[in-house]
């Protein structure tokens, strides 16, 4: 991928991410099945191809990553037909100014000593690859095209865009 695509594909996943403040964050569990969760999103700015999270210290993801550092990360707007899934790479850190510096206000309803509670930590993903569907129209019509779609055998309209992005 040249930079410039690279630099296209950051700013669409930008644009589509810039609204989420919670996303669900996929590890795999003791048994090797994929466990997903909630998670509030400590995105500091322009996504750059790192995505980070706070958790405790003693919560079971961190064991997950422990064995097996590759998750996913989906985030999704029924609304507006926005969907995005990245996979990556997860690192649990504990760099304290990096946890002061993604601070924000709802995080105290995690932790409520603010962000010196010596139980948070960092995780980071850094991600490999995304991919991400965007359909410009609304949901009814996105109803008919899949209708039309399955009645005529014909592949649906302009359903919205789907790109795959290795980053």
């Amino acid at each position: 991928m040249s930079d410039t695509s690279r630099e296209d594909a950051l700013a669409t996943l930008t644009d589509l991410i810039a609204d989420h403040h919670v996303a669900m964050l996929t590890t795999i569990d003791d048994d090797g099945a994929p466990w997903s969760r909630p998670m509030g999103l400590q995105q500091p700015g322009d996504f750059d191809g790192t995505l980070y999270f706070l958790t405790r210290d003693d919560s079971e993801k961190l064991a997950h990553i422990a064995r097996n550092p590759k998750v996913s990360v989906a985030f999704a707007t029924p609304s507006d037909q926005e969907y995005v899934t990245m996979a990556g790479t997860a690192t649990v850190e504990n760099d304290r100014q990096t946890i002061r510096d993604l601070w924000s206000p709802p995080a105290r309803a995690w932790f409520p000593d603010g962000p010196d509670d010596p139980a948070i930590r960092l995780i980071r993903v850094d991600v490999d690859r995304a991919e991400y569907w965007d359909s410009p129209a609304s949901v009814v019509v996105h109803a008919i095209g899949l209708a039309k779609a399955a009645l005529t055998g014909e592949p649906a309209d302009d359903l919205g865009e789907n790109e795959k992005v290795e980053l």
